[in-house]
């Protein structure tokens, strides 16, 4: 009897990790897609380099592209264009429905 609640418990993990990891996935890919469509596009150089990764239990979205901080952030001289935190801002519902779905 053991071995069987302990399979199924097992089992329950795994679905559980299973269902995270395919959240994080989703939340990482509406992200980009939502600072694809907010970035300014002048040459689409920025917009091209915004990718999402995902490590572990962690997921990124963003860019190493040099502008597209100068573009989120602004300097002293040049206002800023932010579309990363948009994007986070407008997705929240989104956001929080992909995970609690994950997670019921």
């Amino acid at each position: 009897m053991k071995a069987k609640v302990k399979d199924y418990l097992k089992d329950i993990l795994i679905e559980k990790n299973r269902a995270k990891r395919e959240a994080l996935k989703n939340m990482a890919e509406l992200l980009e897609e939502r600072a694809k469509e907010i970035v300014r596009k002048r040459s689409g150089a920025t917009r091209n380099t915004i990718r999402h990764e995902i490590e572990g239990d962690e997921a990124r979205v963003g860019s190493n592209y040099f502008i597209a901080r100068i573009l989120e952030t602004g300097t002293i001289k040049m206002r800023a264009f932010p579309w990363l935190s948009i994007a986070i801002e407008i997705s929240k519902d989104e956001l929080r429905a992909i995970a609690k779905e994950a997670f019921r």
